[in-house]
């Protein structure tokens, strides 16, 4: 609970700055992300996302880290270990999460109205198993799990000047995460992970 509460926070915050939108000197800025997250998993992934807040601060003309906070659900179908196999029905796997992480950004051709940046980060994230399929023929798969694990995120984006207070910040990665128990099934020699659409 305390940290929905610190997601909230650290989304209002983020809201209030009206630093200037520029790219060097900038010092501090904040925003808020729509990602959305396609599941690399054992199953078929269903529509998944993530809501991040974060703020950035920058070190020099071209380097600069964010520090954020989501919160998002990670969803797939578990066609294969339902019975009757491949029947039609509800095999929902429905897992909620809260990653914490800290990215490098490294900006090297920024220009006056748009900036091409590529990151990597690491950090951690808190997984709630909330649903699985009723009629599994696996029964310790019926139970529900939860923790913490290290996440690692890669990806590339650019920010687009709106205004002299906006920026429209698009970007694209992948997660990956040191445990394969997001769906609550495991194969071995596979771990959970996802790519990334912001």
């Amino acid at each position: 609970m305390k940290i929905k509460y610190l997601l909230v926070f650290i989304l209002l915050v983020s809201v209030s700055f009206t630093a200037k939108a520029q790219f060097k000197n900038y010092g501090v800025k904040g925003g808020i992300q729509y990602v959305q997250l396609l599941p690399f998993s054992e199953f078929d992934a269903r529509y998944s996302f993530l809501a991040r807040g974060f703020l950035n601060f920058e070190i020099n003309n071209t380097m600069s880290f964010d520090i954020g906070i989501g919160y998002g659900q990670y969803k797939t179908d578990d066609h294969y270990n339902s019975y009757p196999a491949n029947s039609p029905g509800d095999h929902d796997v429905s897992t909620d999460i809260i990653p914490v992480d800290v990215r490098l950004r490294i900006s090297p051709f920024p220009s006056k109205n748009w900036n091409p940046y590529f990151y990597a980060g690491a950090g951690l994230m808190s997984y709630t198993v909330k649903n699985v399929p009723g009629d599994s023929l696996i029964p310790q798969y019926n139970t529900k799990e939860s923790g913490w694990m290290g996440i690692f995120p890669i990806g590339i984006g650019t920010e687009v000047k709106l205004s002299n207070n906006v920026l429209l910040d698009i970007n694209g990665g992948a997660t990956y995460t040191t445990t394969d128990l997001i769906n609550n099934f495991v194969v071995p020699s596979f771990t959970d992970s996802y790519a990334q659409l912001g």
